[in-house]
Order: structure tokens, then sequence, then C-alpha cells
């Protein structure tokens, strides 16, 4: 009989059909998100990174603009999801069982996490917080059915067919398939040596039997970091154009991708010395035992 009732949608019916609270959540959001942007959209145009009075900035004068413009794009989008959740609750979509607390759940019309995805820790972090629905569907069509070692570069090279043909689009998403790559190996290889030194650094154990460290500061490093560089890399993402994208990014000096270049080489020189140094084998003493 629950069985039925489950499959028939009887149990908590008008609360299923009905969110009120969620849809008004959605409303006020949306409403929000437009009001923030239509405020201030008319003062960070991309268009005037490319102007000799930009040019002329200072460096920090640059990056200042750089993260309200950043800000001000991601707007819409919020705006537009926003929306499409309420148009979704409004129509009976979105229900996802229930809670703990047996409270209906609507996390299927949600597409992004607004705290991770404006202060990400590292580009990984913010791909998993932007348009969520669309990275589920991301990572069952495409990144389970290739290679590991390809996956995160073909879920960017579908999602830059996806969006069209700009020459923007395949430098945003080319660089930041790029940064996601250098991201991994940089926690991997370079993140624990970082931790050993910093003050603040706090060590766990995992359920795997590793030893996982955190830090405060190493955080707020790294969130300067992703922030910089996202916003940095969106400037061909809205501007769309080659040579103009080409031109917003010489206002920084390439100041993202140089810093990628060197993580990079950084790295391949580690790997490398890594590689010929060596391995130490074991010595047998006279009394046999292992030294």
């Amino acid at each position: 009989m629950l069985f039925f009732s489950f499959l028939q949608g009887i149990k908590h019916r008008d609360t299923i059909l009905q969110p009120r609270n969620e849809m008004l959540n959605y409303a006020l959001q949306a409403v929000l998100f437009l009001l923030i942007y239509l405020a201030i959209c008319q003062f960070f145009l991309p268009s005037f990174y490319l102007s000799e009075t930009f040019k002329n900035f200072s460096f920090l004068h640059k990056c200042a603009y750089l993260v309200f413009t950043g800000f001000t794009m991601r707007q819409h989008y919020y705006f537009a999801w926003s929306l499409c959740a309420l148009g979704c609750l409004a129509s009976g979509f979105g229900f996802n069982g229930f809670d703990q607390d047996d409270k209906p759940d609507y996390k299927l019309v949600n597409s992004f996490n607004f705290k991770k995805a404006e202060f990400p820790r590292s580009v990984k972090e913010l791909m998993d917080n932007w348009n969520l629905q669309t990275l589920l569907w991301l990572r069952i069509i495409v990144f389970d059915r290739v290679p590991r070692s390809i996956g995160v570069f073909a879920v960017f090279f579908v999602s830059i067919l996806w969006h069209g043909f700009y020459p923007g689009y395949y430098l945003f998403f080319i660089s930041m398939a790029w940064y996601s790559s250098i991201g991994r190996k940089f926690r991997k290889y370079v993140r624990p040596r970082i931790l050993e030194w910093l003050p603040d650094t706090k060590w766990v154990w995992t359920k795997a039997n590793q030893r996982e460290g955190t830090s405060h500061i190493y955080d707020a490093i790294t969130q300067v970091v992703t922030y910089f560089l996202v916003n940095y890399t969106a400037l061909a993402f809205v501007i769309l154009s080659f040579n103009d994208s080409i031109i917003a990014w010489s206002r920084f000096n390439y100041a993202g991708h140089m810093m990628c270049l060197v993580t990079q080489l950084s790295l391949m020189l580690v790997s490398l010395r890594r590689k010929n140094q060596p391995t130490k084998q074991p010595q047998l003493k006279a009394s046999g035992k292992v030294n």
C-alpha cells in the first residue's frame, strides 16, 4: 500500500505540487539578481577593456575593475537560472524526493551554488557549482564514457560546440581546461608541501587513511588567484571576438596565462627531477639484516 501511494503520489501531494516557499525564494532571487545587473551593468562594460583609458590604468586599478565586471556579468545568469527554476516549480517539475526531515526536496531545479560560484578556491570548485544540471548531464554523457585522462578536455570540447562558434568561446574553454589540469597536479604535488610550512595548517586523517590538511591562509590565497583567473579569462567569453579578446588579455600583460605557464613548467621540472633521482636500494649488513 505504501509503495502504491508512492507511485501515485498520494502522500504529501498538495505539498509537492505547490511548493510556495521555494517558489517565493526563487522569485525574490530572480528580482534581486535582475536589479543588481540593471543597476551596475552600465558602469562595467567589457568593451571598456579595449579603450586607451583602461590601458593607462595601474594594474591594481585594472584588477579592481575586473572584479566588478565579472560579478556584474554573472548576475544575468543567476537571474535566468532563478527564473527558470521558478517556472519549473510552477509547472510541477523539480521534485527530487524527500529529505531526512520528510520534507519535499527540489534540487532538480537548482542550477548554481552562489557562495561557492562567487568565492571558489579552485577552478574545479567553480565548475562543480556552476550550471549544475548541465554539469550532471555532461558527466553522464561525456565524462563517464571517455578515458579518465581526457575526460575534462572532452567535457570542455563539448561545451565549446554547445555554446557556438565564436572564437571567444574557444579561447575561454581551452584556457579553463588548461587551468583545471594544472590545478589538479598542483593540488596533488605542491599543496601538501605548502601546507607543511603554513602556521595555521590543521591535519586530519581521511577514511582512506590518508593525511589531509586545511589552512585558512592557503584557502584565502587560492580564492584570490582563482577569482582573478576566472574573471580574467571570462573576458573572452563576453567579448567573443578573437582579436578583441587578445587585446583585453594584453591589458593585464597576459598575467593569468603567464601564471599558469610558470606553474606548468615548474611542475614539469619537479616531475623530471623526481624521475632522474636514483632509487635507493636496500643494503644487507653482515648479519643479513636489511639496512
